[in-house]
């Protein structure tokens, strides 16, 4: 099958997104789209779905991995408290069944209002433990958001279920 470079792609805008808007790719993580893609399709799941490989440009991300911007996340939220005091209204809030409204509000604010951003990154804590007292999760990964389409550029399809 031919691969063919897409010039658009879908932003996802949903309030909930943890990374914020752009368009969501796991980090070496293809057996994981699969099982998204199967949990969110089926039974619909076509046989020209696919799962493709791309390779990402971090330049301009917003890694929050690490330390390095944990402060400005905490300035960005100390702004928004106000914007939202001022307006009287209430702050979003990330909510147990993982919806992450704040974190979307937080992280927005900084790509759209404090410096550039073309792609977020972030470790999502998810799933069981992997043992009794463990700190490593059944469903753990690294996610990125691209807000920027032109960092993306594909590679290949990934055969269906499989991680190779």
């Amino acid at each position: 099958m031919l691969l063919r470079e897409q010039t658009t792609w879908e932003a996802s805008n949903n309030e909930y997104d943890w990374l914020g808007t752009g368009i969501y790719f796991w980090q070496d993580d293809p057996g994981r789209a699969w099982e998204w893609t199967a949990q969110r399709h089926w039974p619909h799941l076509a046989l020209d779905t696919a799962v493709i490989e791309v390779e990402v440009e971090l330049d301009e991300c917003l890694d929050l991995i690490g330390p390095t911007y944990m402060e400005l996340l905490a300035q960005a939220h100390r702004q928004l408290e106000a914007v939202y005091a001022s307006r009287g209204t209430a702050m979003p809030e990330n909510m147990p069944d993982g919806r992450h409204f704040l974190d979307h509000a937080v992280v927005n604010q900084v790509a759209e209002n404090w410096w550039k951003v073309d792609t977020v990154r972030g470790l999502f804590i998810e799933g069981a433990p992997a043992y009794p007292g463990a700190s490593f999760y059944s469903l753990q990964h690294i996610q990125i958001a691209v807000r920027n389409p032109e960092r993306i550029s594909i590679r290949r399809l990934v055969p269906r279920g499989g991680n190779s």
